[in-house]
């Protein structure tokens, strides 16, 4: 039976989730507004570039994860 390996740096996927979900109520409490902008508001953009380095990390290990095993 082939067993399928187990993917650790999929744990990185906490990162985004913790950022938007779990820091939110923390964040909601800072009244700095950079740029005349709320903080919550920037804080959530950066959110979006967070997750999105975070899945791009995570795609390339797995491409190179992948073109190992392949070999």
């Amino acid at each position: 039976m082939h067993r399928r390996p187990i993917r650790f740096h999929w744990f990185l996927l906490i990162i985004p989730y913790a950022w938007d979900v779990l820091l939110i109520p923390w964040v909601n409490t800072i009244r700095f507004q950079p740029f005349g902008m709320p903080f919550l508001f920037l804080w959530m953009l950066c959110g979006i570039i967070v997750t999105s380095l975070t899945i791009a990390i995570i795609h390339q290990i797995d491409k190179r994860f992948f073109s190992q095993q392949s070999r």
